[in-house]
């Protein structure tokens, strides 16, 4: 009987430490099982943390790209108003330059256009002169006697109308 109490005791100290055993198993999986739960919510609040941080950076890739975009159109039409304002500039400076040559050759042309007024003034003045002196000496030698005189008086005319044509010269040359 002491074999038999003792078989039972130990029996009974066996199922105990089973008990005890299985009971320790339980609380160990339930713990492991609720760090299993805790380390999947951490992992999902993780997830959606690090889904929310990629929204966030594609929005603000969005955002980078609109305003790249806006930036690229404003060099655009910075760089469209340059070249207008350039074309502007250059056509103004052309048709300055243009107005100068035309100007010049104005003025060139009128230089020329006196110089033949005045060598033709010249030349009429000659004339005048040697005309007149054709007519004074005419008229001496009809004072003087020698009954010398013209039948038309185409000397006279000749006088007259350089008086005229110098006149008109000098009023040309004076505009």
């Amino acid at each position: 009987s002491d074999l038999t109490t003792g078989i039972h005791e130990a029996q009974q100290a066996r199922l105990l430490a089973q008990s005890q055993h299985d009971e320790e198993e339980q609380q160990l999986k339930a713990t492991i099982a609720d760090l299993n739960l805790k380390a999947r919510r951490e992992d999902m609040g993780r997830e959606r943390a690090l889904a929310a941080l990629k929204q966030q950076i594609a929005a603000m890739e969005a955002q980078q790209e609109v305003v790249r975009a806006s930036l690229d159109d404003a060099n655009r039409a910075l760089l469209q108003k340059e070249q207008q304002v350039t074309k502007l500039v250059q056509d103004a400076r052309e048709e300055e330059w243009g107005k100068q040559q035309s100007v010049e050759s104005a003025r060139i042309e009128l230089e020329q256009r006196i110089l033949v007024l005045e060598r033709q003034r010249a030349e009429l003045e000659t004339k005048l002169a040697a005309a007149e002196n054709t007519s004074s000496r005419k008229s001496k030698r009809s004072n003087h006697g020698t009954g010398y005189e013209s039948d038309d008086d185409s000397d006279g005319e000749t006088a007259s109308l350089v008086h005229g044509t110098a006149r008109r010269l000098q009023e040309e040359v004076g505009r």
